[in-house]
């Protein structure tokens, strides 16, 4: 499991967070305070080009997020990473 979060020194383009690896129970702290930092007025983009397994637990966190007010796109989902977003219904709260 990696986290590289990519912070644009141009306060308009997105901040990129790049997860590798699987997230779950076991890493999902680490994955929340990478994600802590953020401004609910910058953009976020969630690059899962290399995220092989979400569980719930990682759900939970995008979701606690979203209710805070940070907004996120997903781009690159693996098939079954995108599945479990879709079936969640954390598909809809991103864009």
């Amino acid at each position: 499991m990696h986290v590289d979060v990519l912070v644009p020194e141009d306060d308009g383009d997105p901040i990129v967070v790049a997860m590798a690896g699987e997230f779950d129970l076991a890493n999902v702290e680490t994955l929340r305070s990478h994600l802590r930092g953020i401004e609910p007025s910058r953009a976020v983009v969630l690059d899962l080009a290399e995220t092989s397994y979400i569980d719930s637990t990682v759900l939970g966190v995008l979701a606690e997020l979203y209710r805070e007010g940070i907004r996120f796109s997903v781009r690159n989902a693996q098939p079954m990473v995108a599945k479990v977003l879709r079936v969640s219904g954390i598909a809809k709260l991103v864009a």
